[in-house]
C-alpha cells in the first residue's frame, strides 16, 4: 500500500478525517496523482483497521471537496491534485429569491482563484436546517449560513466551528464563539428608512404593513413589525398591520408596505382595474430591492439593505479569514410608487 501513515487513536481528530488527511498527504507526496484509482473501501478498511463506513465517509468528504471522484458509485479516482489552495464553501439559505441572487452572485464573483461552493436551501424547515448542517460538518473550509427563523437555532449552529462560520442577515441571540457576520439591523433599518420618507408617508391616510402570515415560504423578522409600530407611534402615523391582503379591502388614499411580490402584484393589478394613480391615489413601499422592482410600474419605492455589498463583504471576510461582525448598509430608495 502507498499509505505510510496510520490512524492515531489518541488523537482528537475524528478517524474519518484522519483517513482523509492520509489520502491528501499521499497526493502532496506525489504517491497519488490525478487519474489514479484509489484502493477499495474494503482494502483501506483492512489496512488501516477502521470500519468500512468510516472509510466511505472519508471518501464522501473528499468527493465533496472535489479531490476525488467516483465511477458509477464503485471505484474512486483522484480528480484534483490541488489539495491546499482550493476553498470549499458551504452556503445554507432559506430559499433562492431575486435579492439572494444579487447577494450570491457578488459573493461568488469576488473569488479570483478556484473555489468549490455548495448551495443548500432549507425552506424554513428547522429539521431540514439541522440535518443539512449536521451532514456537512467536517467537509468545508467555511460555512455561510442565513438563519431565517424567529426561533433560536443557536444550538444547531454550535455544531460548526466558530472560526469557520459566517452568518448572513441575522444575528442569533445565544450563539457563543468568535464567528464572522454580515447582518441587517432590521429594527434600526426600518425605523430610519421610514423616518427618511416621512413626508411621503404623510401624504396618505393610513400606512398598512402587509405580512402574508399564511405564506410558509416567507420569513418576516419580528423586529420589522416592532420597528414599524414604534415609528408610527412616535410620529403619530395612522397605521395597521395586515396579516393577509384581500384586494377588496384596499383603500384609495392609503399606503401599503409590502414584503412579498405576490402582494405587490395583487395591489398593482387592482390599481389598474380601478384606474387609480400610483403614488398619489395609493402608495406602495416594498421591502428589499430587486431589478424587477426598479422598473415595475415606473419604479417601486423600496426599503432595502445593499445585497451586493453584503456579498462583497462576506467574500472579503473569508479571504482575509476575519472574524469581524459588520452591519450592512440600508437605505430608502424613492421611486414612482410612493
Amino acid at each position: 500500500m502507498i499509505f505510510s501513515n496510520g490512524i492515531d487513536t489518541s488523537s482528537a481528530l475524528p478517524i474519518y478525517k484522519q483517513v482523509m488527511e492520509i489520502i491528501i498527504e499521499g497526493i502532496r507526496d506525489k504517491h497519488l496523482q490525478k487519474g489514479d484509482k484509489l484502493p477499495s473501501v474494503n482494502a483501506i478498511s483492512r489496512e488501516l483497521k477502521v470500519a468500512q463506513g468510516t472509510v466511505l465517509k472519508a471518501y464522501e468528504g473528499l468527493k465533496k471537496q472535489g479531490i476525488i471522484n467516483s465511477q458509477q458509485g464503485k471505484a474512486f479516482y483522484i480528480a484534483n491534485e490541488n489539495v491546499d489552495n482550493k476553498l470549499n464553501i458551504f452556503i445554507l439559505a432559506d430559499r433562492l429569491t431575486p435579492y439572494k441572487e444579487i447577494l450570491f452572485n457578488s459573493f461568488v464573483d469576488s473569488f479570483v482563484k478556484e473555489v468549490n461552493i455548495d448551495f443548500n436551501f432549507y425552506n424554513y424547515d428547522v429539521r431540514k436546517f439541522e440535518k443539512l448542517i449536521s451532514a456537512s460538518i467536517g467537509y468545508y473550509n467555511y460555512y455561510v449560513v442565513m438563519t431565517h427563523f424567529n426561533e433560536d437555532v443557536s444550538y444547531i449552529l454550535e455544531q460548526i466551528p466558530s472560526d469557520k462560520l459566517l452568518l448572513l442577515n441575522i444575528m442569533p441571540n445565544n450563539l457563543n464563539g468568535k464567528y464572522a457576520a454580515v447582518y441587517q439591523n432590521f429594527k434600526k433599518d426600518v425605523y430610519q428608512s421610514l423616518k427618511q420618507g416621512i413626508e411621503l408617508i404623510r401624504k396618505y391616510k393610513t400606512i398598512n404593513l402587509v405580512l402574508d402570515t399564511g405564506n410558509r415560504f416567507q420569513f418576516v423578522p419580528e423586529s420589522i413589525v416592532e420597528s414599524f409600530k414604534q415609528f408610527c407611534k412616535d410620529y403619530s402615523i395612522k397605521h395597521k398591520v395586515v396579516d393577509f391582503l384581500e384586494t377588496k379591502n384596499l383603500k384609495k388614499g392609503d399606503a401599503y408596505f409590502v414584503i412579498v411580490d405576490a402582494d405587490l402584484v395583487k395591489i398593482l393589478k387592482y390599481i389598474d382595474e380601478k384606474q387609480w394613480k400610483l403614488g398619489s391615489d395609493i402608495g406602495i413601499l416594498a421591502y428589499d430591492d430587486t431589478p424587477v422592482r426598479e422598473v415595475l410600474a415606473g419604479g417601486i419605492t423600496v426599503l432595502s439593505t445593499d445585497f451586493k455589498e453584503m456579498g462583497l463583504t462576506a467574500a472579503r471576510l473569508i479571504k482575509e479569514n476575519s472574524r469581524e461582525i459588520i452591519e450592512n448598509p440600508c437605505s430608502l430608495v424613492v421611486r414612482n410608487s410612493l
